[in-house]
């Protein structure tokens, strides 16, 4: 049975696996109003690939194409990005 594990700097709060990727929201209380988060591209073996700054926390994204991810962050608002180029 294969396991593995990776520690990201924030607390994750979701996962998505594509075929390629796996995709992880963060998010982190700072102080009392600051929330900083990112979206984690991990290989399925868990290694970290590439780290997408957010405005806030990212609670829950989708996939609006194959390498577009709509995200609603803790500050209110709607965060899109890319994540292969």
């Amino acid at each position: 049975m294969f396991q593995n594990s990776v520690r990201l700097p924030q607390n994750p709060a979701f996962v998505l696996s594509t075929q390629f990727n796996v995709l992880v929201s963060t998010y982190q209380l700072e102080e009392a109003c600051s929330r900083v988060g990112s979206i984690y591209i991990l290989s399925h073996d868990l290694d970290i690939i590439r780290c997408i700054v957010a405005p806030a926390g990212v609670f829950r994204f989708e996939l609006l194409d194959s390498d577009v991810v709509i995200a609603a962050v803790t500050d209110g608002s709607l965060f899109i990005t890319t994540f292969n180029g």
